[in-house]
């Protein structure tokens, strides 16, 4: 992070030590009511670094993205009925507005074709897995699922290529799918903390990659 501006450094660091912050009282989250808020602290925190230092449309559609995340982060954990459910279809959203600024730089790449290959045969592999689990969260997964996939093959075929994006994207898989064994499956061992980590993980990379690509360009 040495290129960057101090701005946005400090903004960075800020989400490290927010994200260390709430893995760290993981454990107390749902003892204290309200403190789950702090969850989606480093989401408002990227937003407003995308908003400031990522040009064009891209850093605005980033900033919509990462406030979508948040409010989904914050849906899931709210004590009312279908807060999944209302989770879910705004991480859905979110997904799409990165579908939509992955897309700006889209170009087709014959080397990426396995990649693409594997993603398709994993996410048919968890749809089958996953079948007779959903119940009525059928749809919902489903559609959910085709959109997390599209949104890590549009990042998979950005020009230029950054791997900071791809990683984070990748990790959004892995969070998710985490997620959806851990509640639809069976319990996994410390979920919680495999979830937040990578989650916070995908976050990071994918705006530290739109950061990098800027100062590259630049050079």
């Amino acid at each position: 992070m040495g290129s960057f501006e101090k701005k946005e450094r400090n903004l960075l660091y800020t989400f490290l030590a927010f994200a260390v912050l709430y893995i760290l009282i993981i454990p107390i989250n749902k003892v204290i009511p309200g403190l789950y808020v702090l969850k989606d602290i480093p989401d408002v925190i990227l937003a407003v670094l995308a908003l400031t230092a990522v040009a064009d449309l891209r850093g605005q559609l980033l900033f919509i993205t990462y406030i979508l995340c948040a409010m989904a982060g914050l849906a899931l954990d709210l004590p009312v009925q279908n807060a999944f459910l209302i989770g879910l279809a705004l991480f859905l959203l979110a997904h799409v507005g990165y579908i939509v600024v992955f897309s700006r730089d889209f170009k087709w790449q014959r080397k990426r074709v396995w990649l693409i290959v594997l993603l398709v045969l994993y996410a048919a592999g968890m749809a089958v897995i996953m079948l007779p689990f959903l119940g009525g969260m059928l749809f919902p997964v489903y559609a959910y699922m085709a959109i997390l996939i599209t949104m890590v093959v549009m990042a998979a075929l950005r020009q230029p290529s950054s791997r900071s994006v791809l990683c984070g994207a990748l990790l959004f898989l892995v969070s998710d799918s985490a997620l959806a064994v851990n509640k639809f499956l069976i319990p996994l061992p410390y979920a919680d903390y495999i979830v937040t980590i990578t989650y916070y993980g995908a976050q990071f990379l994918i705006l530290f990659g739109f950061l990098r690509e800027k100062y590259r360009q630049s050079a």
